[in-house]
């Protein structure tokens, strides 16, 4: 009796622990949706994709023990310690890479649950083995040790030339110090915007990012651009693009950026004899809110009589009309409440709400220069030798960096065909939003087309909605109405980004690599040509 149930158990906990993960699928998927916006098929390995190789383990062991027996044999007693091993193995990368990393708070109680229960059942397991406690747990440290060793061997084998080629993360030594660079500065009515006439190096701030290093300079207006002249000179195509830190695009050079890549595709391409020049203007700036697009077109953009005005527009730009804080710096000048708002008022009008506390926020960026970065506005984060002793000895750093390569190699970047968006499930999500939260930023964007319909531009919502928030259909096929409703152009980006066969973000950084921006510069480019071909 005590041999059979040993014999059984083994699968038997395979079998369980697979349907505890299909089980917990729903709560993974959507714990994934709040924390990412991304429907992924990372995700639900813990679920569907758990179960059936958990299940297809299960058998493989009941089937060899079955072989086994029917052969007068006795299973190897070291055997089902290894397996054990692996699969802990396989808990323990599972759990760093799809909890630790990307999906943190919401995911908490899934996650204990799912592995409190099969903690339960390894500790069964081990409890009622046959070998002895040496070998018991000599078997499973190997396990584990395999276990590992097979992931990792795996991240190598697919991660290909063009990852290799750039230098993976945790073989490469940074070039020079780890900066961060405070190239923001208080503005009284958008709330803050680019130091004017500044020039620095950019190769983010953690100490793995290493794929790119860019040099930065901005105008005499704030923004990340060549001069641009007030005066609009006859024959001028002007055309604005307004945005966050995806347009700005710290992370590639001026000339790969989205706004280059279009002005480049309009000047050589576009086929109008009454445009003797293309010029346009890159208006993105880090964490910029829909409500900071409008108040951008209005202290900034407007005086320069743009013929076509594009903002990118994801439900991350939304929910930012309703934070007062800056939300990524490591500054904690930017945790005070910096950020202007609108509100809808008694009348039922959009009113301007500043930022309450913005003249702490300028004492607070004055005390950080005075005590802290200096008049270069540059704060050396680790020393050249500090970076190298981090990739050498940091296992931190390691895990962290490995996570990010595997959401590269592995499916957790290849995003379910946009059709599954329009599902009940994705339309369920985005129907969770706050509705005050959809209504407030519609209105914000009929404002701005408003203004710029009436300084005698157009303009043009670029939708990448899916890209950043994959439950977000809802919201999609909202901004695709409210375009038809008000006059604008729209720009769907969301399915050229997904459906693209290379990368287009970095594997240290969630921005657009230069793919990225290239699809986005050629999605604009294609929706403008055609606009104005369709004119003559």
């Amino acid at each position: 009796m005590k041999a059979t149930l040993r014999n059984l158990l083994l699968p038997a906990a395979f079998l369980g622990m697979g349907v505890s993960a299909f089980a917990i699928t729903p709560r993974l998927t959507l714990c994934s949706t709040l924390e990412t916006g991304r429907y992924n098929l990372f995700t639900l390995w813990g679920g569907f994709v758990g179960f059936w190789v958990l299940v297809a383990l299960g058998l493989v062991v009941l089937g060899g023990i079955l072989i086994y027996k029917g052969r007068g044999k006795e299973l190897p007693d070291i055997l089902p310690s290894v397996i054990l091993g692996v699969v802990i193995a396989a808990g323990i990368a599972f759990a760093w890479f799809g909890f630790l990393l990307p999906y943190r708070r919401p995911c908490i109680g899934a996650f204990v649950w799912l592995y409190v229960g099969w903690g339960a059942v390894a500790l069964i397991v081990i409890a009622v083995m046959k070998p002895v406690w040496l070998a018991r747990a000599g078997g499973i440290v190997f396990g584990v040790v395999l276990g590992l060793a097979l992931l990792e061997g795996g991240v190598r084998l697919f991660e290909g030339p063009e990852q290799r080629s750039r230098k993976l993360i945790q073989d490469a030594s940074p070039e020079q110090p780890i900066y961060d660079v405070l190239f923001v500065q208080p503005d009284p009515y958008v709330g803050w915007i680019k130091v004017p006439n500044f020039e620095f190096v950019w190769a983010g701030n953690d100490v793995e990012c290493v794929e790119y290093r860019v040099n930065v300079k901005t105008n005499s207006t704030g923004f990340r651009d060549v001069e641009w002249e007030l005066e609009k000179p006859d024959g001028t195509l002007r055309v604005a693009v307004i945005g966050d830190s995806f347009v700005e695009a710290l992370q590639v050079p001026l000339e790969q950026t989205a706004s280059k890549v279009l002005e480049k595709r309009l000047t050589e391409e576009l086929n109008r004899p009454d445009v003797d020049k293309v010029e346009v203007m890159n208006v993105g700036a880090s964490a910029y809110s829909v409500a900071q697009y409008l108040m951008v077109y209005e202290e900034y953009v407007a005086q320069y009589h743009p013929d076509y005005v594009y903002i990118f527009l994801a439900n991350l730009h939304m929910v930012r009309t309703f934070d007062r804080d800056y939300g990524s710096r490591r500054n904690q000048a930017f945790k005070l409440n910096i950020r202007p708002t609108y509100r809808i008022n008694e009348n039922d009008q959009l009113e301007y709400v500043p930022a309450l506390e913005y003249e702490r926020f300028e004492e607070a960026i004055q005390d950080a220069i005075d005590h802290q970065y200096g008049e270069d506005r540059i704060y050396e984060l680790y020393s050249q030798e500090d970076a190298q002793e981090f990739y050498a000895t940091d296992p931190y750093i390691y895990l962290r960096t490995r996570s990010r390569l595997l959401n590269r190699v592995l499916p957790d970047n290849l995003v379910w065909p946009p059709k599954l968006f329009a599902s009940e499930e994705a339309d369920e999500t985005a129907a969770a939003q706050p509705a005050e939260i959809a209504e407030l930023n519609f209105r914000i964007i009929e404002e701005l087309n408003n203004q710029v319909q009436a300084d005698g531009g157009k303009l043009i919502l670029v939708d990448a909605f899916l890209i950043f928030d994959n439950g977000s259909a809802g919201l999609s096929e909202r901004s695709r109405e409210l375009c038809e409703e008000i006059g604008a152009g729209y720009v769907n980006l969301s399915e050229p980004i997904i459906e693209s066969d290379e990368p287009y973000d970095w594997v240290c950084d969630s921005h657009f690599n230069e793919n990225g921006q290239r699809i986005f510069g050629d999605v604009m480019f294609e929706w403008l040509e055609e606009e104005l071909n369709s004119g003559q």
